[in-house]
């Protein structure tokens, strides 16, 4: 029989108010008064050095109360932060044995958890979550960051460190801070949790992030292929057409050569070992974002997506047949795909009836109809909602294949796996919607990428 490994012994915070208990490897520090407590993992010099940072303040206002103010602190301060995801958190795992089933309990809307993401000093996009408890009197935010492509491995260690933190004996008592400030509610989620919870509109946005790239007509794509194909960037007498004109006013094209970001493009297109592919639907047609693979970029070529079929943002391209064409690092590749997916913080509420006709899915799908017959409010109010159905396809160079996954997301009443299952009364086949985080989706979408790359089995999907 092998011993259990030792408990380790608990580090006690800058002002003793906390403790917790750093994983393997970690590295506690003690900075200064503001921070108290702090465990960093060593990593190479190029590597973003990933962290967790907890700070404690007075305060006498309810998690919802203190949601909203993390929330208003994250945007206001981080540089370009876009908030993924607010959900429960359940302090005790065995309350709760899998996260992310999107369905929240009493005991995990006593705490939240919030996932985003933001630019680093150095320009790096990083990933963050932030545990926030109320313990005794005092708000302590349990901040978690690390590189976006780390975070499906350090989730465990970083989960169980947060979950460790907790009241140091003897820890003095806090000062009096009243709030008075009263965040808005989510009617709908309130009265189907019966307890208050904030309303997250003002943080679903439909702002992504910087496109970058180039504006091309699928014809000037194809016309980038074949100029790659003819060895040197260069097929004989090039003729001067439109689609030349287009690579040419791009700087993908010069004297009938490829340029070197042309080359680049084109070199991506044709030898790309692993491909995704995104489509979706608003009910007018597919729409399509396409992912090449090589090495550690990516280039995606793009239809309009969710913020702008949906939500009506600005899709600023030449013409109505454009695609956008973008390189995008491997390490940004999930964020970008989730910004043109649409998933964003909502309170995800199991509808009823959970198993839908498909023929009243479909109909739904393809424009406004009228809900069920037997709609609770949470289904009604999902129903309500503007709809985008998408799935993502996979596939690499000598890889199996990998399954399919699609999801129903809605600007406001946020995101569902949808699926067909038997009906257990009936046996006949009908729509599944169940809910699922968003900060679920960053992550699988994440494995998708690191699976094709790697030329490994998913483990999320």
């Amino acid at each position: 029989m092998t011993p259990s490994a030792p408990t380790p012994t608990p580090t006690l915070g800058y002002l003793g108010i906390l403790q917790f208990r750093p994983a393997p490897h970690w590295v506690p520090e003690s900075v200064r008064p503001e921070i108290e407590l702090i465990a960093t993992l060593p990593a190479d010099e190029d590597t973003f050095r990933p962290s967790i940072v907890v700070t404690v303040n007075p305060f006498e206002g309810s998690v919802r109360e203190f949601s909203v103010k993390a929330l208003t602190g994250l945007t206001s301060t981080l540089r370009d932060c876009r908030i993924v995801d607010v959900g429960g958190w359940e302090r005790r795992p065995e309350d709760r044995p899998q996260d992310h089933l999107g369905i929240e309990t009493d005991t995990s809307l006593q705490s939240r958890r919030i996932e985003y993401l933001h630019r680093a000093d150095n320009g790096r996009l990083v990933s963050g979550v932030d545990h926030l408890v109320l313990m005794d009197g005092w708000a302590v935010q349990i901040s978690t960051t690390c590189a976006v492509q780390d975070r499906l491995f350090l989730t465990a260690d970083l989960e169980t460190m947060a979950r460790s933190v907790e009241p140091a004996p003897a820890g003095m008592a806090p000062p009096s801070a009243p709030v008075t400030a009263e965040p808005g509610y989510d009617a709908t989620a309130s009265a189907a949790f019966d307890l208050p919870v904030e309303d997250l509109t003002p943080w679903q946005r439909p702002d992504g992030m910087d496109r970058g790239g180039d504006w091309l007509t699928p014809a000037a794509v194809e016309r980038l292929q074949e100029l790659g194909a003819a060895g040197h960037g260069r097929l004989g007498r090039l003729e001067r057409d439109r689609s030349v004109a287009e690579l040419e006013a791009a700087g993908l094209v010069e004297d009938g050569r490829l340029t070197e970001v042309g080359d680049l493009l084109s070199a991506t297109l044709l030898e790309s070992a692993f491909r995704l592919r995104l489509t979706g639907s608003a009910g007018s047609g597919d729409h399509l974002v396409q992912v090449f693979g090589l090495s550690d970029v990516a280039l995606m070529v793009s239809q309009p997506g969710f913020g702008e079929r949906v939500l009506g943002g600005p899709w600023e391209a030449p013409g109505p047949e454009h695609l956008h064409v973008g390189m995008v690092p491997l390490s940004e590749l999930s964020a970008r795909l989730l910004v043109w997916a649409g998933p964003s913080p909502a309170w995800n509420l199991l509808p009823t009836p959970a198993l839908i006709e498909p023929g009243a899915y479909d109909g739904r799908l393809a424009g406004p109809t009228s809900p069920p017959a037997g709609a609770d409010p949470a289904l009604t109010a999902l129903w309500d909602q503007p709809w985008w159905v998408w799935r993502i396809e996979a596939d690499a160079d000598g890889a199996d294949g990998f399954p399919e996954t699609t999801v129903l997301t809605t600007p406001q009443r946020g995101t569902y796996r949808v699926g067909l299952v038997p009906d257990p009364v009936t046996g006949q086949d009908r729509v599944l919607l169940w809910p699922v985080e968003s900060s679920f989706l960053l992550a699988l979408v994440e494995d998708l990428i690191q699976a094709a790359h790697f030329g490994r089995a998913p483990q999320l999907s």
